[in-house]
């Protein structure tokens, strides 16, 4: 109990703070696995594209909320990824590709598996996954800053409490 009251005091404090001009504390999808075994940390997956005005604010939302960012940079490790991914991507192991259904389309594996362990579909979507890939949230569509520091401070409260 203590120990959320800190961070929730401390997160008071931060949001206090000018964030103009900061960036999210992302990784590349492919560097996640190698990171992961020096400090494993949940993975948050953010799914964009870059059509989507939902997504955009949703993505500037988390760039310029220093409590998000102070919460990605101790407790997650953060990838925005484009729903028109192409390349092949590793995660937790796997290799997910893309798939070529016609001329200049297809989807990924990656987002196809996502949907099938959240029973979801679209964009934006918010993916939350424990350190052995577990889903421990999901939710397609968009969220405003609180909606956001609510699930990035209920996981890192979780993680705090199992240490």
């Amino acid at each position: 109990m203590k120990t959320s009251i800190a961070i929730l005091t401390f997160l008071c404090i931060l949001n206090s703070q000018d964030s103009i001009g900061q960036v999210l504390p992302e990784i590349e999808l492919n560097d996640f696995d190698r990171v992961q075994e020096i400090d494993p940390k949940p993975l948050v997956l953010f799914v964009e594209a870059d059509w989507c005005k939902y997504c955009a604010a949703m993505h500037s939302n988390m760039a310029s909320d220093s409590v998000i960012q102070h919460l990605t940079e101790r407790y997650y490790y953060l990838c925005s990824i484009d729903q028109s991914l192409k390349e092949s991507v590793q995660l937790f192991g796997v290799n997910y590709d893309y798939i070529p259904s016609g001329n200049g389309v297809g989807s990924h594996e990656l987002f196809h598996h996502l949907e099938s362990i959240s029973n979801t579909h679209g964009v934006p979507g918010l993916f939350v996954l424990d350190a052995k890939g577990e889903l421990l949230f999901s939710h397609v569509g968009f969220l405003n800053k609180s909606e956001l520091r609510s699930v990035f401070f209920k996981f890192a409260v979780d993680q705090n409490a199992n240490h």
